[in-house]
């Protein structure tokens, strides 16, 4: 099996999830009932670090795949679909695990959720992907449809946040 560049987007674009849970275990979030933040307050304050500090490397990673694959033409739509599946699994694990990431996925209703929710979209662009040679006007459309869905479900995801750990506390 050859894989593209846009097969390694979708792939980064999953590790964001152990990224976002990095962010969640290097401090504890008990001295954050001092402050007057809430819990959805920091966990868009992770979700924002993570947007800011943690892009870099993959797309170094991304231009680099794809100068020695000879593939800079896919490099396009491969950056907007790790950057889309990245935002969308680590707003989905943001809203359903809060800042208990590691532990919370350890749960095993969590986890099928967390399972139903990444798996069927990372399936189905990983089998574009692999297919790009065989009709790629298709395939950048129907990658660009599932992008354009994903992130429509990212704001969802997102705006959720405020809601499902409003009443959440630090301890």
């Amino acid at each position: 099996i050859d894989f593209n560049t846009i097969f390694y987007g979708v792939m980064i674009g999953f590790f964001g999830t152990m990224l976002y849970s990095w962010l969640n275990s290097i401090d504890t979030p008990h001295f954050y009932s001092t402050l007057p933040v809430n819990v959805s307050d920091i966990i868009r304050a992770r979700l924002f670090l993570f947007g800011t500090i943690t892009w870099w490397i993959p797309l170094i990673f991304m231009a680099l795949i794809s100068y020695m694959s000879d593939e800079l033409n896919l490099l396009p739509i491969g950056l907007i679909v790790m950057i889309t599946v990245g935002i969308y699994i680590v707003n989905y694990t943001a809203m359903s695990t809060g800042l208990k990431t590691n532990s919370a996925l350890f749960d095993a209703f969590v986890f099928l959720k967390f399972f139903l929710i990444s798996v069927p979209p990372m399936i189905a662009m990983t089998i574009l992907s692999l297919a790009i040679s065989y009709s790629q006007s298709l395939i950048l459309i129907s990658l660009s449809f599932i992008c354009g869905t994903l992130a429509m479900i990212s704001i969802y995801f997102y705006n959720k946040i405020e809601t499902k750990w409003q009443a959440e506390s630090f301890d």
